[in-house]
């Protein structure tokens, strides 16, 4: 028979937490007991729990897990847990988130349903959990188990559930959901893909010229002028000679034919063939030089060609997508921008808010995009596709860069801020916008402003004050600002009236509906450690010197680490009460969980 949960009393608790987190900083001890009490209530422990935290446990406990793991499997199991009774009930098994709402009557999960992840409701105020399936292959953007509401994601669509009600699809190809806003609103974001292959970023002046270039011919090249012979100039001159073997009729006498050359002509021949030669080795050359540079031409043509077929190619193609930032009231979709600058959810919009219809971001330049010539592109990177490629793009993210103009969304109407050059943005609970503008990076410093939000719209910004190295919004109203930060440390400020000197920015604290303020003065960065304040009005109070860490209760108790090893990872905790009240709580201690900040 399954127990009467008191709805009163009862608490929601994932027993299965990852305690591979927590392992490094307990005891041994506290280890030990910590996986008997798993063995012995029988709840489940995952596969990847176990390798998380084996190194800190011995093989006696292990051993004891990995039985467990191998017998009971690794589903993570929900319990609601009556703290009157000392009783739990099972609500689920392969849980793998929560929402629980005030009252303990109703919660919002999801599971793992044969590896799809399900979101489920389930009400406990009766005898019996009532539990319902809102929609399966989900994800959760938001819930609200109070009014019994639930945002989320399904196959890119955006869908609202409410309580009994059937689903609402807000959007379909929703690229990021920036903010739900109250339960009512939401601001997103939905993508359009642009592709665009190399040649349209590529003016091809060589187009023309191309055009007329082929293949040239081989020249035909004249024929080579043959050196004179000797032969080609002899003759015979008559020799009058008692002894002579041949008769002269004419000349009545003996004698004979001698051979001779004549020397004076066959030189005037050689030095024709020279001329010759060299007339007919000169027009060789010019044929040679000729079909070479067309040849040349041709080449880089061919290489051009190749180039173009890359610039046509889609798998060298460009791709990059334009955001449009839509704004969802009540059933009412509008589009706010289009092309909003957008690189990535760690890049993106500047702030946004979940209190305020509100969101601050930037726009890409509308500059058309100028296309590069080619000639410049082979000029500075020759035929290397890669190097081109490299150019192109540069060029276009030149132009699609970021303006400088600020906007701000307020319900489906964008406004302009003037601002110049200015940084870190927030957007405060009650709607009003601050922002640190004509930021100096080398004086690390700029004009803190703020920007009120009425009914009517965006309002003048306004001068804080000046030379402020960073602010803070505690608890999301609370404006703390801080001048003359040098190594994280400097004057804090409220209203232009200071608070502090030597205040460890990151130190500060402060409850929620409380006027006191908490920090750290004088903190030493080697030691990690510093002289813990707590402020009201105009009263500072000290609490400790050499503080590591701390975590305040309420305003009349403090918890914090002191000689602390950082080597060692453990100090001393330590209970401040008030006065002069100091006791320790325990030694040995690595870390304080500050559960006001898990709420």
């Amino acid at each position: 028979m399954r127990r009467k949960i008191n709805k009163t009393q009862a608490t929601l608790a994932f027993i299965y937490k990852d305690i591979g987190d927590i392992a490094p900083i307990l005891k041994p001890r506290e280890i030990e007991e910590f996986t008997d009490q798993i063995i012995e209530n029988e709840d489940k422990l995952t596969v990847e729990d176990l390798v998380s935290i084996a190194p800190f446990i011995s093989e006696q406990a292990l051993d004891k897990l990995a039985e467990n793991c191998r017998k009971k499997g690794s589903e993570n199991r929900l319990y609601v847990y009556d703290r009157i009774k000392d009783e739990k009930t099972k609500l689920d098994d392969d849980v793998n988130s929560v929402y629980v709402s005030d009252d303990g009557n109703y919660i919002i999960y999801t599971k793992d349903d044969d590896g799809d992840n399900t979101i489920y409701e389930m009400h406990l105020s009766g005898k019996e959990p009532e539990k319902n399936k809102i929609d399966s292959e989900a994800s959760i953007v938001k819930a609200f188990p109070n009014s019994k509401k639930v945002f989320y994601l399904k196959d890119d669509s955006l869908y609202v559930k409410e309580n009994k009600e059937d689903k609402t699809k807000i959007a379909s190809d929703v690229t990021r959901v920036v903010s739900v806003v109250d339960e009512k609103s939401v601001y997103y974001l939905k993508s359009e893909g642009m592709k665009n292959t190399l040649d349209k970023f590529i003016d091809d002046d060589y187009a023309e010229i191309d055009k007329n270039i082929v293949e040239p011919a081989y020249p035909s090249y004249p024929d080579e002028p043959k050196y004179p012979n000797t032969a080609d100039y002899v003759y015979y001159l008559w020799v009058s000679s008692y002894w002579g073997n041949e008769y002269n009729e004419e000349l009545d006498e003996w004698g004979y034919w001698r051979e001779e050359i004549d020397w004076e002509l066959y030189y005037e021949a050689v030095e024709q063939y020279k001329k010759d030669y060299e007339e007919w080795e000169n027009e060789c050359n010019r044929l040679r030089e000729e079909y070479n540079l067309a040849y040349s031409l041709y080449e880089d043509k061919l290489l051009r060609d190749m180039l173009r077929a890359e610039f046509m190619s889609e798998a060298n193609a460009i791709s990059y997508s334009k955001f449009i930032l839509y704004y969802w009231s009540e059933g009412t979709e509008k589009e706010i921008v289009r092309d909003v600058a957008y690189d990535s959810p760690s890049t993106g919009l500047l702030t946004y808010s979940t209190k305020v219809p509100a969101a601050v971001y930037q726009k890409y330049n509308d500059t058309e995009i100028a296309a590069l010539k080619l000639s410049d592109l082979i000029a500075k990177n020759g035929y290397s596709t890669i190097l081109i490629y490299a150019d192109v793009l540069k060029n276009l993210e030149s132009a699609r860069s970021k303006q400088d103009d600020i906007f701000i969304a307020y319900k489906d109407k964008e406004y302009k801020i003037a601002a110049q050059n200015a940084s870190r943005w927030d957007i405060s609970d009650d709607g009003t916008i601050y922002f640190l503008d004509e930021y100096e990076s080398d004086k690390k410093s700029g004009v803190l402003k703020s920007v009120k939000i009425s009914g009517k719209g965006i309002e003048t910004p306004v001068a804080v004050d000046e030379d402020v190295s960073d602010y803070y919004l505690l608890n999301g109203r609370k404006l703390i600002y801080c001048k003359d930060m040098e190594d994280g440390s400097g004057e804090i400020y409220r209203e232009r009236k200071k608070l502090a000197t030597n205040v460890y920015f990151d130190s500060l604290y402060s409850l929620e509906d409380s006027d006191m303020l908490f920090y750290l003065t004088d903190y030493d960065q080697d030691k990690e450690e510093g002289t813990l304040y707590c402020r009201r009005g105009d009263g500072q109070t000290k609490i400790a010197d050499g503080v590591y860490q701390y975590v305040p209760v309420n305003e009349k108790k403090v918890l914090y680490l002191t000689d602390y090893n950082t080597e060692k990872r453990r100090g001393e905790l330590v209970i401040y009460q008030g006065g002069k009240k100091r006791d320790t709580v325990d030694t040995d201690v690595t870390y304080i969980f500050d559960f006001n900040l898990l709420r």
